[in-house]
């Protein structure tokens, strides 16, 4: 008698580099409800950042995986602080719990 094999999960571990990613897909999304014009949106430029974060043991990708680590909380936080800035004063008493 054989026993039925586990399906495989398709979860991976949060990393920050990926809570990051979705912070700033988040505070796009807030800013475009609230009908604010962002001065960067940093959509591609995250999106690069996240790309580069992957495979960072590999020692040819090392010091690019390091750096775009680094420079994602920063656009993070760049448009955390322009939405928060932007944001009218009716619609960040709705927004409080996310920021």
């Amino acid at each position: 008698m054989w026993t039925r094999p586990r399906e495989e999960t398709n979860i991976t571990f949060p990393t920050d580099a990926k809570l990051y990613g979705k912070v700033m897909e988040r505070l796009r999304g807030i800013a475009k409800a609230a009908d604010i014009k962002l001065k960067q949106s940093y959509r591609f430029v995250g999106k690069k950042l996240l790309r580069a974060t992957h495979n960072g043991s590999h020692p040819k990708r090392a010091k690019a995986a390091r750096k775009s680590t680094r420079k994602l909380p920063a656009c993070a936080g760049r448009l955390l602080r322009e939405v928060q800035r932007k944001l009218p004063e009716e619609a960040t008493a709705t927004c409080q719990p996310v920021l």
